[in-house]
């Protein structure tokens, strides 16, 4: 279950960090374009980010919840036949 948080925080993080460069190339594409000086059209708060790294880990630890609980109900000699 750590390495699903983990892996869902890590993606989030990424996520977010790929989603302000884009944002930010935007802005200046488009304030170029329009020729305003004060123009943004894609803004990010800290509360934002927070809330979408937190979702994401929040989703990983799910994603992996499931397959876990099913792990745990089968014996280990069934488990390891198939292996």
């Amino acid at each position: 279950m750590t390495e699903g948080i983990v892996i869902g925080l890590l993606g989030g993080l990424l996520g977010v960090l790929f989603a302000v460069i884009v944002g930010a190339i935007s802005n200046s594409v488009i304030k170029d374009f329009i020729h305003k000086i004060d123009f943004s059209l894609f803004q990010f708060s800290f509360l934002q980010i927070g809330c979408f790294v937190v979702l994401s880990g929040f989703l990983g630890m799910i994603a992996s919840l499931i397959p876990a609980s099913l792990a745990a109900r089968q014996k280990a000699v069934d488990a390891l036949r198939y292996e």
